[in-house]
């Protein structure tokens, strides 16, 4: 049967394969037609990998990727690199649903686009959901593929017809089915044995070792908890004991410590976290530190946020700091897997849950080096050479709060690191980290008593806010609606008349109200703005400050007075 020819563009960069993408490219065809995983490090060229395997497969190919800034990326290279035409290229998210083309198709989707139950699903999504499943791929590729072993997304993928399924990932691992005392192979066949095998399997030392990723350092700094936030730590319950150890204030000082350093060699960095919270600390922090420059890449907001962050916003951040417009990133786990940051020199490791995926994509993000390609007649020897003489060297910091969750989270860490060639580890002193920054006229944060306990009033105020947060985004749509409301009656109106001076009239009306829309939702959004910032401690965060027995003056500089006037519990007992 005729297969049409499909392939990279001739003076696309993906042309150049270096030695491990030739190895992947050699051992998926020595697979003959059989599905499995190619496991490689992020930065190793897996993504162009994917392209030529999926040019060479047919005319119907079917890529998946977790999120939405993946498939944009995906369908970017495919548009730039190949000679696939534009109508042969469909992208189809919850935001860009292009219309699929029956017989030259490369469908570029989310898993989360075909996972789930088919209720509340409208007609066109039905007719897509129903195309996907009913045809017979010549290839599907499965992106990030330690995500399609989710119990919402294995029964889609195995449901798919095709004529070979590959999986690319350089993190084989699913958390909740991980054993500290299983081997690395047993975990893989116990966790994607039901997809295939390792088809290929690439090191992170022997990807660094070609000059293909940089060469990076790691680097380890334990902080106490200052007095006040250990005695918080040990009264407070749940999830702010996470908070809490994140946003330790000796860490954040030693987190400015290591950016200023950098800064001074003009170094661009990253800060990787996992809650929101500490991601809207850290921002505000480093922009008072040092200026515009840092912004937050992630799926969502924290609370007392108004806007979210959508894959194209995350996009956009990622060309401004490859463009050398930002100083640095502020990552949550919803968008470290899809960023493609050569410019990166270090990272830290500020607020993390140690699992080998995350670890991984983390650590893969600092490990971009620039590509050297071969030159004509240039020996392997002499190109090695030039690579490892261009090769980015970059710093990997882990940050640890002693006596708190962190150590287990950075011994899960350290563990897998040592799995893959990295065991050495350099211990550093908070003293002599901070030392080194004040001399690069560095100003620590955090200073004073009243400034810490500012911190402390808004980490534990935190989880409080989802319920306050909620009322207060319910007023602010109660004020939009009578305005609303008013608007549409007009443009009816305006829509029935016949007059054009009542038509004139009418519009007049309309801008007019519009106007009182606007205004109405701006004075609401300053009511919201005002019941968040206001929004009170529950009793025992309160019993948290009174065990602390701060004076009057600490007290009043984190606007927490009525804390020195709550009542004892028999003073509630007695009121009772």
């Amino acid at each position: 049967m005729w297969k049409p020819s499909f392939s990279f563009k001739e003076h696309s960069p993906f042309k150049v394969k270096s030695e491990p993408q030739a190895r992947m490219i050699r051992a998926i065809k020595d697979a003959n037609g059989k599905s499995g995983l190619i496991v490689a490090p992020c930065g190793s060229g897996k993504s162009a990998v994917l392209l030529e395997a999926a040019m060479e497969a047919g005319t119907m190919v079917l890529i998946f990727c977790y999120e939405s800034q993946g498939v944009k990326q995906i369908a970017k290279d495919l548009r730039e690199h190949t000679t696939l035409m534009d109508a042969q290229i469909c992208t189809y998210t919850g935001k860009h649903k292009k219309k699929l083309n029956a017989r030259f198709c490369y469908l570029v989707t989310t898993y989360g686009m075909f996972a789930g139950p088919e209720a509340r699903r409208n007609e066109a999504s039905r007719e897509v959901r129903d195309f996907v499943f009913k045809t017979e791929w010549d290839l599907v590729c499965c992106d990030e593929a330690h995500h399609m072993g989710a119990d919402t997304y294995q029964p889609m993928i195995e449901r798919l017809k095709a004529k070979r399924k590959l999986g690319f990932t350089a993190t084989p691992y699913r958390s909740e089915l991980f054993s500290a005392t299983q081997c690395r192979d047993s975990h893989v066949e116990n966790a994607f044995g039901w997809f295939g095998p390792v088809i290929v399997r690439i090191s992170w030392r022997e990807v660094e070792a070609a000059g293909l990723i940089a060469k990076i350092g790691r680097a380890r700094l334990d902080v106490e908890l200052t007095a006040e936030f250990r005695t918080a730590y040990e009264m407070a319950m749940g999830s702010q004991k996470r908070y809490i150890a994140a946003l330790n204030p000796v860490k954040l000082s030693a987190l400015v410590a290591v950016c200023a350093i950098h800064g001074a060699m003009n170094h661009g960095g990253i800060v990787f976290v996992t809650h929101l919270i500490t991601a809207t600390v850290v921002q505000r922090l480093l922009q008072r530190c040092f200026g515009e420059g840092w912004e937050v890449l992630s799926g969502g907001s924290a609370h007392g946020e108004e806007a979210t962050h959508t894959a194209d916003q995350n996009a956009a951040i990622v060309d401004r700091f490859n463009d050398g417009q930002l100083k640095g990133l502020i990552c949550t786990n919803v968008a470290a897997g899809a960023m493609d940051i050569p410019e990166c020199a270090f990272a830290v490791d500020l607020d993390t849950d140690g699992g080998r995926a995350n670890t991984e994509q983390r650590h893969g993000r600092v490990a971009r080096t620039p590509r050297v390609h071969p030159k004509p007649d240039e020996s392997a020897a002499e190109l090695l050479a030039r690579r490892l003489d261009k090769q980015k060297e970059a710093w990997y910091y882990d940050f640890v709060t002693r006596g708190t969750e962190d150590e287990a989270a950075a011994e899960r860490r350290h563990h897998f690191f040592v799995g893959e060639g990295y065991g050495e580890e350099i211990t550093i002193t908070t003293e002599g980290l901070l030392s080194d920054a004040q001399t690069c006229g560095a100003t620590l944060p955090y200073v004073s008593l009243g400034e810490q306990m500012a911190l402390l009033k808004e980490v534990l105020r935190y989880n409080a806010l989802k319920g306050v947060c909620a009322e207060a985004n319910a007023a602010v749509a109660k004020a939009k609606v009578p305005h609303s409301g008013e608007v549409r009656r007009l443009e009816d109106k305006h829509a029935r008349a016949t007059n054009a001076l009542m038509k004139t009239k009418i519009a007049q009306e309309i801008s007019k109200a519009k106007k009182q829309q606007q205004l109405a939702t701006v004075q609401a959004k300053v009511v919201r703005r005002q019941t968040i910032n206001d929004a009170p401690l529950n009793q025992n965060s309160y019993d948290i400050f009174r065990a602390l027995r701060l004076s009057i003056r600490v007290l009043e500089e984190a606007d927490m007075l009525d804390a020195a006037f709550a009542p004892s519990d028999d003073e509630r007992g007695n009121d009772e």
